[in-house]
């Protein structure tokens, strides 16, 4: 949607073996990140005292928001006459082209005319809350869309009414604005619902009608149903919770009877479990990365964007359109896919911020339309795929006009290409491939020689742009992307070695960017013949971003040029373009700390209370803005390189976890004082890093899973890595534990707690805290040959191990002779190790020492009784370690259910009761059909690295019985499973299997082959083929 056609239309538990470091508890790779997560996106929520009135929006609305990537929820009006409308992202009418709304769901509770409006949009628990108070009288609400169910997709609101007197409150269903195909309202006993379509006709142009029924019902009472009206009555001190289906023919075919069975029975009980298992799915969601900056209006327009998106879009579903789900009528421009940037530049930051899974909804509709595309480009004389602007889902037409663009289906990949990338998922390589052949083909085909390069002709950048248009610079960068990626994608599923050759001539040959003076500056022009400039929009750098061609690793005339180019468009606050323009300025360097001022400014000016950035041509694109800005400034990696703070303001700190790079790389960072204190890698794939040296010119310590790995040097540092491998670098000198203990910190926080020491003779900036820093550029130093130094921790705690870091000169004034003591009251000491005879080879050496200690300590004192004969003695850091507790099995007496049982006896409780005579044993396969399980509910989630299975061999039964074919699974919410280990063509009687630690609630063991097939017991029919299971032990902390 161009503007131009616009105008015309905390505390963290260990779970590896070297873990607590001064300060600070222990932490483990995969909990770091999630706890920092939750810390901070807890503080934010939009805030509402008075009620949002338009109901009758079809762009970007300024109300509260939930949804669920599905079903989206826009809440409008106060207590007395509220509108709940309803959406739906696959509600497109096929011969109107455009989205529908699709219900409005009306709340009215009488006696509170007037009252007073408080709402809060809680981005921590994905939930609505009010409060409305009238003359003594309260309302208090809390409204969420279920998020692990995008099927039956439940909509719950829970009142709870303190006062007096009985209140009336009136439920109301009613077709959405502008919808006016036949609806009809109905009730099935205390349920009320509504029938609504897109479409008259049940076919339009070969596509199945869209069809959805919204069902309610309250809990808590009974409802009446009078004059199409739900009604029932609040009395104080009581708890309602109305409870509402939404479901269409894409859900089941079956869907107005199960928008009623969903409902017909629920209770309270019910609800609270859902609640809990829509809290415990957006925990997850959240704890996969984390950003932290001292700006926070910034900050809370990052995980804003977050919650918005993550409330849009879900794998399985049809993505968002323009605006979403959120409009109460027919949406602006159709609320369609429009290619030309629009509907991809939402899910560019799904990638850097490891939400990989809010761009998988993406794709489909896209490749769905490869055949009208293939057709259209034959139509028009040429080959491979020709897409419109506006597409929908469906294979639907919508806005059907090309508006003499040919770069749709380039822009189109660009998503596509960054998901590959990010994961080096040759599977998902394997889902683009053929989409991303034909549009090369097009391009191939379409291109013109010159007699010294190729030339792109006749292709508009700004909509609509009258001919002759040649070499846009947007077109130009999008093409080389999409070569490339067609290289890179073949190279690596081993497929067309013979075309590779011709992709990479046309890459060597392509015509370069234009450029022409502006102000006395070189700039890109937007096309080298035609359009010169725009002054709105961002299409002049969008062959930086989103088209990847020029980065801080290029020339330093391009970078110098894109600099000057982001500087004369200047578009900080543009309609359309802030999307890919403050990323693309982030991208070549432009100055950071302008960056982040002009971002502040404009997310102030242009962010309603629900976080959604609103601007004239700009709708859900939006939420790309913050999210993506940072990720360039604080992680790049797409030229082949990853940059930790690529481009940050000095004298800024900040501090992120689990960014996402190219390559399938996990990366979190922190810079405090101008200086980056650590990077730790998360290999997915075993790929190869390259990392620039955040420590220019100086030596790096690396650690291998937690074991020192030597050291290395040099501007950008590579190495090899294996897959789910741990790497952490830091500058030399830093302990692993000071690492550890720094990537617990929040933003501004100090690990020390409380230090004292035998002498105060210290120089300015060597006192006794600098020994406990985390800085290995920093010591203590006091000027006599001997003396104490002792740490104070506010939890006792069992250490064993402690590491000193030798100081950066005169190796005279090195400890010696020590011991290190234990005290609980400060005065009785316990001797827990002895030193004598210590020398440090180097400087800034670390060496540790481990001891046997099993008693928890809140002092700890390290006696320094000689030197290596200096008069003065010094140490650069001390860190003490926390023995990792032995993983202990979790799953013993925990809740568990099964896919059915034999009898009681031999109930699922049984597999999980510690015993080793007792089991859980199914029912055969010739009586229930199908794959077997035990899922276990672990209470909270556990940091997971072990699991057993007891088969029934293991209590002498026979082997033929033992089972052949299982997995482990693990949930966030106990619905939504992924596979962590599978075990095939077993025959032992136990099973004792060691993973990669990951972090999770629920674990399932999945049977899809109960016995030995040499028995014959393993099809059906078969009356012994049983699974029979006498343990299932799961290990974790």
């Amino acid at each position: 949607m161009r503007k131009a056609w616009a105008a015309s239309l905390a505390i963290i538990v260990a779970s590896v073996s070297v873990i607590t470091t001064v300060g600070v508890p222990s932490a483990s790779a995969d909990t770091i990140t999630a706890n920092h997560a939750q810390r901070i996106v807890s503080a934010y929520k939009g805030t509402w005292t008075s009620p949002p009135s338009n109901s009758n929006f079809g762009n970007t609305t300024n109300a509260p928001l939930l949804g669920n990537g599905d079903v989206g929820a826009v809440m409008v009006g106060n207590m007395d006459a509220m509108t709940i409308v309803l959406g739906k992202n696959e509600f497109f009418s096929v011969a109107e082209r455009q989205l529908k709304s699709m219900v409005r769901l009306g709340i009215a509770v009488s006696g509170m005319t007037g009252s007073s409006y408080l709402t809060e949009q809680k981005l921590v628990s994905a939930q609505v809350d009010g409060t409305f108070t009238l003359s003594g009288n309260t309302i208090n609400t809390s409204s969420w869309v279920q998020a692990t169910d995008t099927t039956n997709n439940l909509f719950m609101t829970k009142f709870t009414y303190t006062g007096s007197g009985s209140k009336n409150a009136t439920i109301s269903l009613s077709p959405a604005n502008q919808n006016t195909f036949t609806s009809s309202i109905g009730s099935s006993g205390d349920i009320l619902y509504r029938d609504v379509r897109a479409d008259s006709a049940d076919t339009v142009n070969g596509i199945s009608t869209i069809k959805a029924r919204v069902a309610t019902r309250v809990i808590g009472t009974t409802g009446t149903i009078s004059n199409n009206q739900l009604q029932f009555t609040l009395t104080p001190g009581s708890t309602y919770t109305l409870v509402t289906s939404i479901m269409s023919n894409k859900d089941s075919v079956n869907y107005q009877a199960l928008a009623l069975s969903n409902i017909s029975s629920k209770t309270q009980p019910d609800i609270d479990s859902l609640k809990a298992a829509h809290q415990s799915w957006w925990d997850a969601f959240y704890t996969k990365s984390f950003v932290e900056i001292p700006n926070k209006t910034i900050e809370k327009s990052f995980y804003g964007s977050l919650y918005l998106l993550g409330s849009s879009s879900r794998t399985g579903e049809a993505p968002p359109g323009l605006w979403g789900a959120w409009i109460a009528r027919n949406s602006d421009w159709g609320g369609d896919y429009h290619l030309n940037y629009n509907t991809e530049a939402p899910f560019y930051f799904a990638m850097p911020t490891n939400h990989i899974e809010l761009a998988s909804a993406y794709d489909k509709p896209i490749l769905d339309w490869i055949p009208k595309a293939q057709t259209a480009a034959s139509g028009a004389g040429f080959t491979g795929v020709y897409y419109p602007v506006g597409i929908g889902p469906f294979t639907m037409d919508t806005d059907g006009n090309y508006h003499n663009q040919k770069t749709n289906a380039v822009f189109g990949a660009t998503v596509m290409l960054d998901h590959y990338y990010a994961t080096a998922d040759s599977a998902y390589a394997d889902s683009i491939y053929a989409y991303l052949k034909e549009t090369a083909k097009f391009w191939q085909n379409y291109l013109t020689w010159d007699g010294s390069r190729y030339v792109i002709t006749n292709d508009a950048q700004h909509e609509g742009d009258v001919y002759p248009q040649t070499n846009g610079v947007m077109s130009l960068g999008l093409v080389r992307y999409v070569l490339q990626g067609c290289i890179d994608i073949s190279t690596a599923l081993g497929q067309d070695t013979a075309l590779r050759s011709t992709w990479q001539n046309i890459l060597n040959n392509l015509s370069a960017f234009p450029t022409q003076t502006r102000n006395s500056q070189t700039v890109f022009r937007y096309t080298e013949v035609g359009r010169d400039w725009s002054t709105d929009n961002a299409i002049g750098i969008q062959h930086i971003y989103p088209g990847r061609q020029i980065g801080l690793s290029s020339s330093s005339s391009l970078i110098q040029t894109s600099k000057n180019m982001v500087g004369q468009m200047a578009r900080w606050t543009d309609g359309n373009g802030t999307n890919t323009f403050y990323p693309a300025a982030a991208r070549v360097g432009y100055d950071p700390a302008t960056i982040l001022s002009q971002l502040s400014s404009f997310v102030s000016s242009a962010s309603y209370a629900n976080m959604h950035i609103k601007t004239g041509g700009g709708g859900i694109e939006n939420f790309n803005v913050v999210p993506a800005t940072l990720a360039e400034m604080m992680l790049q990696s797409f030229q082949n390189k990853i940059r930790v703070f690529a481009n940050w303001p000095t004298g800024t700190d900040a501090k992120y976890g689990d960014l996402r790079a190219d390559g399938a790389f996990l990366i979190s960072s922190s810079r405090k004082n101008n200086q980056v204190e650590y990077v730790r890698i998360i290999s997915e794939k075993g790929k190869t890093a390259t990392v620039a040296n955040p420590w220019s010119g100086q030596t790096v310590r690396v650690y291998r899973n937690g074991v020192d790995s030597g050291t290395m040097s040099g501007t950008d540092l590579t190495f090899p890595t294996s897959a789910n491998e741990t790497i952490h670098l830091a500058l030399d000198g830093t302990s692993y534990a000071t690492i550890l203990s720094n990537m617990n910190q929040a933003l501004g926080q100090s690990s020390i707690e409380t230090v004292t020491a035998s002498s105060t003779n210290s120089p300015s900036g060597e006192e006794k805290e600098k020994a406990f820093d985390g800085s290995p550029a920093t010591k203590w130093l006091i000027f006599t040959n001997a003396g104490w130094i002792q740490y104070h921790y506010t939890t006792a705690k069992v250490i064993n191990k402690y590491e000193i870091t030798s100081a950066n000169d005169v190796p005279a004034r090195d400890p010696k002779n020590w011991t290190l003591k234990g005290s609980n009251d400060g005065t009785n000491w316990t001797t827990l190790d002895t030193r004598t005879n210590e020398t440090f080879a180097n400087r800034l050496q670390v060496k540790a020492y481990t001891f046997a200690n099993n008693t928890a300590y809140t002092n700890y004192r390290l006696d320094v009784s000689a030197n290596n004969g200096d008069a003065n003695l010094q140490i650069a850091e001390i860190a003490f370690y926390e023995g990792a507790a032995a993983p202990s099995n979790v799953a013993l007496n925990k809740t568990v259910t099964a896919s059915d049982e034999i009898n009681a006896t031999e109930s699922a409780a049984k597999a999980i009761d510690g015993g080793t005579t007792t089991k859980w044993t199914s029912q055969p396969l010739n009586l229930v059909p199908g794959d077997k399980w035990l899922k276990v509910d672990l209470g909270t989630s556990y940091a997971i690295n072990r699991w057993v299975v007891k088969h029934a061999g293991s209590n002498g039964e026979a082997a033929s019985y033992n089972t052949k074919d299982f997995k482990l699974q693990k949930s966030s919410d106990g619905t939504n499973w992924t596979d962590v280990d599978p075990v095939t063509g077993n025959t032992a009687p136990s099973t004792d299997r060691t993973v990669a630690s990951f972090s999770s609630r629920y674990v399932r063991l999945y049977i899809t082959t109960t016995v030995q097939s040499d028995a014959g017991y393993a099809q059906t029919p078969g009356d012994r083929s049983n699974a029979r299971i006498y343990e299932f032990e799961v290990y974790g902390n």
